[in-house]
């Protein structure tokens, strides 16, 4: 039998045969989107020095540090698009072998899939990639006082800068502080610790939205049409925090249906490959959709609205012939 349609096809409603499939791929991942937030800026703490008795009188700080992050004055988890923190040390007054070493707080880690730079500020001004009388590494450097976290050290002439950058990303919220050790030779026994202070809000967000498998659906060959399949799919970015995952769809730009929801579980930064099946859909029509995210505390996080269109199909498989078709065997 098939079946032809000769009347203006009946649509299905949303609320038949809608189900949802999230199969939820655990993998911690570290790249993340940029998204569009306050414009980014330098934030330095404050400068902190020693004494050398090689100065002159009156300009008695031998070596100046400080420790600064550039991103938003207050970073949100996920965020890592030009992110960094930078230890620079500057030989104020006389010459100077400067090891600096990254101390992290536990909201923030290194982003290994971006390079570590490391440049000399000569006294005039220009700036220049860390080649000679001194090391720049991805990984850490072998020193004298078994510091972690030394990527780069210079031997430094009067009025010169060793400028230290290390990629981050935001992996959790709370207060917290970006803190260097120093060591250095005017005085083997007396580090700097520079550092300046921040806080990181939590927040979450989707990528990599796709719909696809557009088509008819899955009925058993005696069973009855069960209208159009889409399959949809995302990325969520829930930085290790629970919440409640939902799927919001519908025929207009106001949604007006869901999914119902299902629980995400703590302990990953990243689920790269959410998926999910609509069906019951009508034929050649627009859909919106969009995945929404919500905490225990109510907070929710939304999508952006995506889109697709079903498909028009003129023949429909045996033996469904639903009110306004003409069926003919």
């Amino acid at each position: 039998m098939n079946c032809r349609n000769s009347l203006p096809k009946a649509v299905h409603p949303l609320s038949m045969l809608n189900k949802l499939s999230l199969a939820i791929a655990a993998v911690a991942m570290l790249a993340v989107a940029s998204k569009a937030h306050a414009t980014p800026d330098w934030h330095l703490g404050q400068e902190v020095g020693i004494v050398s008795g090689f100065c002159d009188p009156g300009a008695n700080l031998g070596m100046v540090a400080r420790v600064g992050y550039y991103g938003e004055i207050e970073p949100r988890t996920g965020d890592n698009p030009n992110s960094a923190v930078v230890i620079k040390v500057t030989a104020a007054c006389a010459s100077v072998t400067a090891v600096p070493s990254f101390r992290l707080p536990p909201q923030v880690r290194r982003d290994t899939s971006l390079l570590i730079e490391c440049y000399i500020v000569r006294t005039n001004g220009m700036r220049e990639a860390l080649q000679s009388n001194g090391v720049c590494s991805q990984v850490p450097v072998p020193n004298t006082w078994n510091l972690p976290n030394v990527f780069g050290w210079a031997a430094l002439e009067p009025g010169e800068s060793l400028e230290v950058y290390m990629p981050i990303e935001y992996i959790a919220a709370g207060n917290a502080v970006f803190m260097a050790e120093v060591r250095h030779s005017i005085d083997q026994n007396l580090p700097l610790f520079p550092n300046v202070p921040f806080t990181v809000r939590y927040d979450a967000h989707f990528q990599n939205y796709a719909s696809t498998n557009l088509g008819r659906g899955r009925g058993s060959r005696w069973g009855s049409w069960d209208g159009q399949r889409v399959d949809i799919s995302f990325a969520l970015y829930n930085n290790f925090v629970g919440g409640n995952l939902a799927i919001e769809y519908g025929s207009t730009p106001n949604l007006g249906l869901d999914l119902g929801t299902t629980p995400v579980p703590n302990g990953f930064q990243y689920y790269p490959n959410i998926t999910a099946s609509l069906t019951g859909l009508g034929d050649n029509t627009v859909y919106y959709w969009r995945p929404k995210f919500t905490l225990a505390n109510g907070t929710t996080f939304y999508g952006q609205i995506q889109t697709f269109r079903t498909p028009a199909y003129l023949l429909r498989p045996f033996p469904y012939c639903p009110p306004g078709y003409l069926c003919a065997i």
